[in-house]
């Protein structure tokens, strides 16, 4: 399993201009929004009014991309629960975000997508992102 957290960037469109594109091309599909209504267009309203909401932050774009490997035996399932997982340990589980299966490559992998405002215009914390995400990668792998 190999997790990646992209640099960040000052708004969601890079992020989300990717995963649609890919998208658009059959190469990837939604499998699930959080914290907001399941409609694509709203989730991307949702980014917006949130990042609107945020004067000062320069870095507000979250995009990661769960690997796993044949071995690992993850089913979309386990990796949705997994993918929650990894975002309420990384303080964004109340974050609106979505979960693109990607299907470009020889083997399935995820994108989620989100923002890194709160609703109340706060940003969250991404203080070592990559360095929780290997840890809470080898705790939850355990479970699977």
């Amino acid at each position: 399993m190999v997790i990646k957290i992209m640099a960040s960037s000052p708004t969601m469109r890079s992020a989300l201009d990717y995963n649609d594109k890919k998208v658009s091309q059959g190469d990837a599909e939604v499998i699930q929004t959080a914290n907001v209504d399941a409609d694509l267009n709203t989730f991307h309203d949702t980014i917006k009014r949130y990042e609107k909401r945020n004067f000062s932050s320069k870095e507000l774009s979250f995009h990661m991309s769960v690997n796993p490997s044949d071995t690992d035996g993850m089913t979309p399932e386990i990796a949705l629960d997994f993918i929650d997982k990894l975002m309420d340990g990384l303080g964004y589980g109340n974050q609106p975000y979505a979960v693109y299966r990607h299907t470009d490559i020889d083997r399935e992998h995820y994108h989620v997508v989100s923002v890194k405002v709160n609703e109340d215009g706060k940003k969250i914390s991404d203080f070592q992102d990559k360095r929780k995400a290997m840890a809470l990668t080898r705790l939850y792998a355990e479970q699977y």
